[in-house]
């Protein structure tokens, strides 16, 4: 979320800075969130540097979706496109996107429903820096139907993009790789070119996918893995993203080495040492091990996907 906020400033500054940002009051928060005003307050003044973790778990908050991941209502109804390859709708394909409406903060439509669905978004921001992955994943799955239920495409965007990591990491692959689907289909709706930025668009595909691959990597499907990666394969390095860069290297080279294309593996870790010192040590440390096993015959050890 753009909230203007610098990612260094102290947790209550930050935390203030994001629930300013999109004009809720500490009462709607707390209404929202089922954290009590007083304990957001405290948060925002220093008081508490975070929530609890018992805090956190035991509030009542909204009513959880339940077995709804597998099948989320803005999944296309027709036929799927793979996140990793090119991202577009086949011909003739429909999505669940209703008619534009007119825009939720209209007269017509009460104010507290924007403060609300920016709320859940915002809340599975705040689960997830505790590390309460289900209860994000829950917020950031009801935000996307509030948005999706306004016709609000760029809210639900944005709040898809960070909820793909967290369905991963709260074990949830399956959903996760939905979700992604979901963001690309949505992409490609030709109802929504106008109503899309250029560079929203451009972000939004590349995170989702480099955020899915972490999926496929961590599930062992390494042809999908090797399908997401190389889609956006030298985008990171044209941005200058390098550490992002450097992890797009190193983990095509390691699905690679499992599909057995040994040369083409060695090509990619040698793409992460070429980035010297501007990627972390560990990713370097990585590439240098694979590509050391390669050329010895041996099999590349199991590495680290974190994103």
């Amino acid at each position: 979320m753009g909230t203007g906020v610098g990612i260094t400033a102290p947790f209550g500054r930050l935390l203030r800075g994001l629930r300013q940002s999109r004009r809720l009051t500490i009462e709607e928060l707390a209404e929202a969130s089922g954290i009590s005003g007083r304990a957001i307050g405290d948060m925002e003044r220093g008081r508490s540097r975070r929530p609890h973790r018992v805090t956190m778990r035991s509030t009542s908050g909204p009513p959880r979706p339940g077995p709804r991941w597998a099948t989320p209502r803005w999944r296309r109804r027709t036929a799927t496109t793979s996140p990793g390859r090119t991202g577009r709708a086949p011909a003739g394909t429909t999505t669940r996107w209703s008619r534009p409406r007119p825009h939720c903060a209209s007269p017509g439509r009460p104010a507290t429903s924007v403060s609300r669905r920016w709320a859940h978004a915002y809340l599975g921001w705040l689960r997830d820096t505790v590390d309460d992955l289900p209860a994000a994943a829950d917020h950031y799955h009801r935000a996307a139907e509030l948005f999706t239920e306004a016709d609000d495409v760029n809210g639900y965007l944005q709040v898809s993009c960070g909820m793909i990591r967290v369905l991963r990491g709260a074990g949830r692959a399956q959903a996760a790789v939905e979700t992604c689907r979901g963001i690309m289909d949505t992409l490609a709706d030709a109802r929504h070119r106008d109503r899309i930025p250029p560079n929203v668009r451009e972000f939004t595909a590349l995170s989702a996918v480099y955020s899915v691959s972490f999926v496929h990597l961590g599930e062992g499907r390494w042809e999908e893995a090797v399908d997401a990666l190389w889609s956006i394969h030298g985008q990171f390095d044209d941005r200058g993203w390098h550490k992002q860069a450097g992890k797009v290297h190193l983990h095509l080279a390691h699905a690679l080495a499992r599909l057995g294309a040994r040369a083409e593996a060695a090509a990619e870790y040698q793409a992460v040492l070429m980035l010297e010192s501007r990627v972390p040590e560990d990713v370097r440390d990585e590439a240098h091990t694979g590509l050391t096993a390669l050329t010895t015959g041996r099999p590349v050890p199991l590495i680290r996907f974190v994103q």
